[in-house]
């Protein structure tokens, strides 16, 4: 998450490439530029904090910083492709982390096809992830994989929630289009 926590730091020191999913939100689009300070620091370095970020324990540390590898727009609502609100907030976090590649591509994974305009960069790196609605929210609560879900009622404290086949299909789909991206 680009909102750094000390968990999110022991993720970053274990992980070659970054998935940074952003939610369809201004607080979103904001943390992305957090993300890169924290990350990478800031010039100049913060007079009190610059020597404890992560980016200065990192290089004190010779730990290697991991590149962006993709940007997963997070539970956005889908109709015909992402409703209009969700997909306006998910583009303005992508023109702010376009911005940051434009600076220092250094910071994301290399791609065949060099993004050279912010179209490019969506397609390179940008990958929207549609919610799951109740069948993510069933199958996370009742501990079991997406693909075990069959449509079906299912108790989620006491109640009956109905879980429905399409929905289950469009959320596999999803994720072996994210996860085909990832490889």
């Amino acid at each position: 998450n680009p909102s750094f926590s000390i968990y999110t730091e022991l993720a970053v020191s274990a992980a070659q490439r970054l998935i940074t999913p952003v939610n369809a939100d201004d607080s979103s689009r904001v943390a992305t530029n957090a993300m890169f300070i924290l990350l990478h620091g800031q010039t100049p370095p913060h007079p009190i904090y610059g020597t404890w970020t992560y980016a200065s324990q990192a290089q004190r540390y010779g730990l290697a910083v991991p590149q962006i590898h993709v940007i997963v727009g997070n539970r956005l609502t889908q109709y015909d492709g992402a409703a209009t609100a969700f997909k306006a907030l998910s583009d303005a976090t992508a023109d702010t982390l376009f911005s940051a590649f434009s600076t220092h591509p250094i910071y994301f994974t290399e791609t065949p096809n060099p993004p050279q305009s912010l179209t490019d960069f969506r397609d390179e790196y940008a990958v929207a992830l549609r919610d799951f609605n109740t069948a993510g929210v069933v199958s996370a609560h009742l501990g079991r994989p997406l693909s075990s879900m069959e449509q079906g009622y299912y108790e989620v404290h006491g109640q009956q929630v109905k879980v429905n086949a399409d929905r289950v299909s469009e959320c596999i789909q999803a994720l072996d289009e994210l996860i085909a991206y990832i490889d």
